[in-house]
């Protein structure tokens, strides 16, 4: 479960700085 919920949290990070790449 705990490898679930870092691998989220990755994919979140991730989200958020292609969005900071975007702008």
């Amino acid at each position: 479960m705990m490898h679930a919920g870092g691998a989220a949290l990755r994919h979140v990070m991730r989200d958020e700085a292609a969005a900071r790449d975007g702008l």
